[in-house]
């Protein structure tokens, strides 16, 4: 699992967190990550108390593990379904390319 993507997903989960107060966090802290860290999350003196409560003890972490298990499972399938499909692909295209010698040749 990519832990970057994790916590960016994260972020957007963040009750009252808007992409202009996100984006300026991460610029502030240099990552997804770090914005989750109490530490890190006290010496942001300006930061709405109401957000630092909803980063710190809100559920974006858990809703956000739960995305990218749906993410990571509907990629699979996706991934599966093109596997299953690429014989047939690659028969239609084979056939295609006969056609297509062929009639150059009678042509």
């Amino acid at each position: 699992m990519n832990d970057s993507l994790l916590y960016k997903i994260a972020l957007s989960l963040v009750p009252g967190l808007n992409s202009v107060e996100a984006k300026t966090l991460l610029e502030y802290f240099g990552s997804a990550e770090a914005i989750f860290i109490k530490d890190n999350l006290e010496q942001a003196e300006r930061l709405n108390p109401r957000i630092r409560e909803n980063i710190l003890y809100g559920k974006a972490i858990q809703k956000a593990h739960k995305e990218m298990e749906l993410i990571e499972k509907t990629i699979f399938r996706y991934v599966s379904s093109m596997m299953q499909s690429i014989p047939t692909v690659y028969v239609l295209v084979r056939m295609h390319q006969s056609y297509s010698t062929a009639r150059e040749s009678v042509i």
